[in-house]
């Protein structure tokens, strides 16, 4: 499936650093997945994607290599280099924007620029619930260890898809649990001084603490935490 004009064109080149092995997993637009020995500074495995869209999503830790791509499929491979994928999962109906392993809880978790966010369990490969967003969605994140993840729904991209009649909508970024439970916003609102931040490119979470990263294009980074409510 090609992408449609609503959803973003995909990135240019996706990297996963894995600190245990000492590598580093590169994707995008090409038909292989690169992993990279940081020490021996040598190509270490050169992995076959399967899927002539560009990869979308990365995701690494210690064994496991997890891609999703631009025609909505998502596929894991075991992250020493072997060439075959473990795993072939149902694809989305749209470009994937995140793909994640939690080993802790048996969960996969990858979720698409439609707003569908699928959660599958990792011992029986049968999907457990999926969570539905505001779509089209710009960026999605998962928690590495918390029950969090957040979207962000980009008003450019809404109008392609919305009628003209809806008016002009806010930046927001969105935060639930993985049961679809709504926990927080943060919202950028447009004043006399313009927007707060330009529109967001990225998103990601500290991999220890309740922090969200968020990166716009106007080449700004902003970092949100959890505050203790008083």
């Amino acid at each position: 499936m090609e992408m449609g004009a609503a959803y973003p064109a995909p990135p240019g080149t996706l990297l996963r650093w894995c600190g245990a092995r000492r590598s580093l997993a590169l994707a995008g637009r090409s038909a292989r997945l690169r992993l990279w020995d940081a020490e021996a500074e040598l190509l270490q495995a050169d992995i076959p994607t399967d899927s002539e869209a560009a990869a979308t999503a990365l995701w690494r830790a210690d064994d496991l290599l997890l891609a999703g791509f631009g025609d909505g499929s998502v596929r894991a491979w075991d992250g020493r280099g072997a060439r075959a994928p473990v795993w072939r999962l149902a694809p989305h109906a749209a470009p994937v924007l995140a793909a994640a392993h939690r080993a802790d809880r048996a969960l996969l978790l990858t979720g698409a620029s439609d707003g569908e966010l699928r959660l599958i369990d990792t011992r029986t490969m049968a999907p457990l619930h999926s969570v539905r967003a505001p779509a089209p969605l710009a960026a999605i994140d998962v928690h590495p260890l918390c029950d969090l993840v957040a979207w962000y729904v980009c008003p450019a991209l809404l109008r392609l898809v919305s009628p003209p009649a809806l008016g002009s909508v806010n930046q927001s970024i969105s935060i639930y649990d993985l049961k679809g439970t709504p926990l927080n916003t943060i919202k950028f609102h447009e004043g006399f001084m313009g927007a707060r931040i330009g529109p967001v490119s990225c998103l990601a979470f500290h991999p220890l603490r309740c922090a969200l990263g968020v990166g716009s294009k106007d080449s700004t980074v902003s970092v949100y935490v959890a505050e203790a409510r008083r």
